[in-house]
């Protein structure tokens, strides 16, 4: 078990992490050990895996299918800021008279 739990069940592949889940909830869930209490061990791997952030891990480990969403921080009544603006001069030559003229 100490590959599993301590090597696998971090494996940097969802695939691998998702059979993990698999076994992990299989001891915890079935009666893989009779009336014996589980791991402390497997219970935490566990409960890691149920918020792990792939999707499919945490549903084989029994946990959500998605994670809450973090509260925003921003106040409501934050005041949005104005995009600056900015004047451009064109000048323009008028051909008959040699003047110039802004628009």
């Amino acid at each position: 078990m100490p590959l599993l739990t301590e090597r696998l069940g971090v494996d940097s592949v969802a695939n691998v992490r998702i059979s993990v889940a698999k076994v992990v909830s299989w001891v915890v869930d079935g009666s893989y050990y009779g009336d014996q209490a589980v791991s402390p061990r497997i219970q935490e791997l566990q409960a890691a895996l149920q918020q792990d952030p792939d999707r499919d891990v945490r549903a084989y480990s029994g946990g959500p299918a998605e994670l809450p969403k973090p509260k925003n921080s921003k106040k409501k009544n934050a005041t949005k800021h104005k995009k600056a603006t900015r004047t451009v001069t064109v000048f323009h030559q008028n051909p008959k008279n040699c003047e110039m003229e802004v628009m």
